[in-house]
């Protein structure tokens, strides 16, 4: 087991033992992808570890919520951070934004306040989740052009 699958299971397997030991619980939360929540054109080697990813938080939430340790994971489709920056023009992020329900994409800071409310004791009742942090494109269904969705 390699990659992204890998070195969670890695860390879920070393974390989690070190939590259990020490009696207080603790919550794991992981980065996937809205890659990894359907099916995309060209993703199909990143979306499948991503699912396996999603996969392995919805399997171990459960199984080591009994030890007090809380897992989950949050899936972010597009970040207006410096990495992509250099990969999207302009004309390429207005695209992006006028597919996204919201209107725009995500801004580190918006992933990081997801992960920070799961870690925290406001999602004590929360496990083996995976939360989209995408404004709203994973529920957007594409369809071809057909007479009842034509503008």
């Amino acid at each position: 087991m390699s990659g992204v699958v890998g070195h969670a299971f890695l860390a879920l397997t070393l974390g989690a033992e070190a939590i259990r030991r020490s009696g207080a619980g603790g919550s794991m939360v992981f980065i996937g992808s809205n890659s990894g929540l359907g099916a995309i054109k060209g993703q199909a080697a990143y979306g499948s570890a991503k699912a396996a990813l999603h996969h392995l938080v919805a399997c171990l939430g459960p199984e080591l919520g009994p030890h007090g340790i809380r897992v989950n994971a949050v899936a972010p489709s597009f970040i207006r951070n410096p990495a992509l920056s250099r990969v999207l023009s302009e004309q390429e992020w207005d695209e992006v934004a006028s597919l996204i329900p919201l209107g725009r994409p995500a801004y580190p800071r918006e992933i990081a306040g997801a992960v920070l409310f799961l870690i925290s004791d406001l999602a004590s009742h929360v496990t083996g989740q995976t939360l989209p942090v995408d404004g709203g494109l994973s529920r957007i269904l594409q369809l071809p052009s057909l007479p009842w969705n034509r503008d």
